[in-house]
């Protein structure tokens, strides 16, 4: 709840400056520009700069956090419970991937399309996967051993988007 409320300061914050920003752009047109004009806007430019740096880093942060805890090991050490069913085992697995995903989908304000579509690569990637183990696993299967072939499924997409979010740090 708390993160939600700062979530949307956050973004009413970020509106606002583009308003002041695009108000700003639209009064200096192109013929009449001063330099204090010009001065003004670089100054605004860096104010803005400023305002949403750290609306950015976290962003990166949360990224982060959610590529690194999608990752099989980590999401079946969380998920993951003796003597529950594999049918409940793949449906929480699913379940968790999309709900984190929600809740951070408003992080892609901050965030390149590049790193964006990285990351959704990396869902769309980890999903599948899932799905296709599940789908191959004989009903008589046992959760503890979906969870075995769960943990050995490749992260490299997961590792990709971690390295597009790591970049996108990087030139901040």
């Amino acid at each position: 709840m708390l993160t939600d409320i700062l979530l949307a300061v956050n973004l009413v914050v970020a509106v606002a400056i583009l308003v002041v920003l695009v108000l700003i752009i639209n009064r200096l047109g192109t013929n009449g520009e001063t330099k204090k004009d010009v001065r003004e806007y670089d100054n605004l430019k860096e104010i803005s700069y400023r305002a949403v740096l750290p609306l950015k880093i976290q962003a990166c942060e949360r990224m982060l956090l959610y590529l690194e805890r999608i990752q099989f090991p980590m999401l079946v050490k969380r998920i993951y419970v003796p003597g529950m069913s594999l049918n409940a085992l793949h449906v929480a697995l699913n379940q968790n991937v999309r709900e984190e995903f929600e809740h951070n989908m408003a992080q892609q304000l901050y965030v390149s399309a590049n790193a964006w579509q990285a990351v959704n690569a990396a869902i769309d990637d980890v999903l599948r996967q899932i799905n296709d183990t599940f789908g191959q696993l004989s009903p008589d299967c046992d959760s503890a051993a979906a969870a075995q072939q769960v943990v050995r499924l490749d992260n490299s997409t997961v590792a990709n988007a971690i390295a597009h979010i790591r970049l996108e740090f990087d030139s901040l």
